[in-house]
């Protein structure tokens, strides 16, 4: 359920970001200023509050059960945080050309349920791409690095792409405008399939990687 929440959240306000840089025209304020600096201005605000929500349910589970984290358990939270940055560059780029009223609350109800809902398709491929790790992990399993980055790949892709496109700006050569655009699809493609690939044959469950702790048996029947 957090996984939803966070990028949904961070989608919403990126989009938002975005919308009052178009209508405050800032851009033109500041014409030396690179425009992925700009962005990544208006999106640090936005990026942190989707980590703190990510790190305070994740702190507040912790203290719940009276367990410490270790090295093992970040690769999953490091995923949740990386998704967190990619959401909210998909939502500031959206929110460059939708009006932010239109495009914030509908990326974060179709964000959220795109999420949340992917436990309940039919196929279980796409529960293991849409960034929210399915599994509940035992004592002594962990999430296999495969796994985690079919979640990555595709809405990585996706940011990346949508951030290339900045390159063909009007004036850029002709070249850039050509090449850049394709290069984005190219690679949101190829993105998107790999991870497929990587998933298509799973069940419900990922696979994961089993027996991780040291196990010392105690007492006379162990």
């Amino acid at each position: 359920m957090t996984y939803g929440i966070a990028y949904a959240t961070v989608s919403c306000l990126g989009a938002w970001e975005a919308g009052r840089l178009r209508r405050d025209d800032v851009r033109h304020l500041a014409p030396v200023r690179s425009r992925y600096r700009t962005a990544s201005a208006l999106l640090f605000p936005v990026v942190v509050t989707g980590w703190l929500m990510l790190f305070l349910s994740i702190a507040l589970a912790l203290l719940q059960e009276g367990v410490v984290p270790t090295f093992d358990s970040l690769p999953l939270v490091a995923m949740a945080a990386g998704l967190v940055v990619a959401h909210s560059v998909i939502g500031f780029a959206l929110g460059l050309f939708v009006p932010s009223l239109i495009a914030s609350p509908v990326l974060a109800v179709s964000v959220f349920f795109t999420v949340s809902g992917a436990v309940a398709t039919a196929e279980p491929w796409p529960r293991h791409m849409t960034g929210a790790y399915p599994a509940f992990l035992g004592y002594g399993e962990l999430a296999t690095w495969t796994s985690i980055a079919a979640h990555l790949m595709p809405t990585g892709g996706l940011a990346v792409g949508l951030a290339l496109l900045w390159l063909a700006r009007p004036g850029a050569p002709h070249w850039v405008r050509l090449t850049v655009p394709t290069l984005a699809c190219v690679l949101v493609a190829a993105s998107v399939l790999g991870a497929y690939r990587i998933v298509r044959d799973w069940g419900p469950q990922p696979p994961v990687s089993h027996a991780r702790v040291a196990a010392f048996p105690s007492g006379e029947v162990p």
